[in-house]
Order: structure tokens, then C-alpha cells, then sequence
């Protein structure tokens, strides 16, 4: 999945892609992400290349 470009056609669908995989949904990736905290989801997600990205994702989903 590293490094993967899916040419998404666009926002919303690129959510539901992700979502999928970050839930679990994902065939492909589901036991990657299998018993992890969102947290840590999102920080193997994305936190190599954005330490912070995690805290920032869970901030934005709190307002919700």
C-alpha cells in the first residue's frame, strides 16, 4: 500500500478509500491495521511523514 497512487477521481471518493482502509474494510488491508487504536491507525497511516498528523485528524474528528 506504500507509496500506492490510486487516481482518485475525487474528494469524496478518496475519503470512502481510505475509510475503508483504516476501518478495516479493506480486505487488503485489514489486518495491517487490525487492534490498533485510531491513534495508531492514523500514525501508521500517515505519521512517518507527518509525526502530527495523527493528533490533527483526531482534533478535527472531535468537532464533529
Amino acid at each position: 500500500m506504500f507509496g500506492l497512487n490510486l487516481n482518485l477521481s475525487n474528494i469524496d471518493k478518496a475519503m470512502e478509500v481510505v475509510g475503508a482502509d483504516l476501518c478495516g474494510f479493506n480486505p487488503r488491508t485489514a489486518n495491517y491495521y487490525k487492534n490498533k487504536t485510531t491513534h495508531e491507525r492514523l500514525l501508521s497511516y500517515n505519521g512517518i511523514v507527518n509525526s502530527n498528523y495523527p493528533t490533527e485528524v483526531i482534533e478535527i474528528m472531535n468537532g464533529f
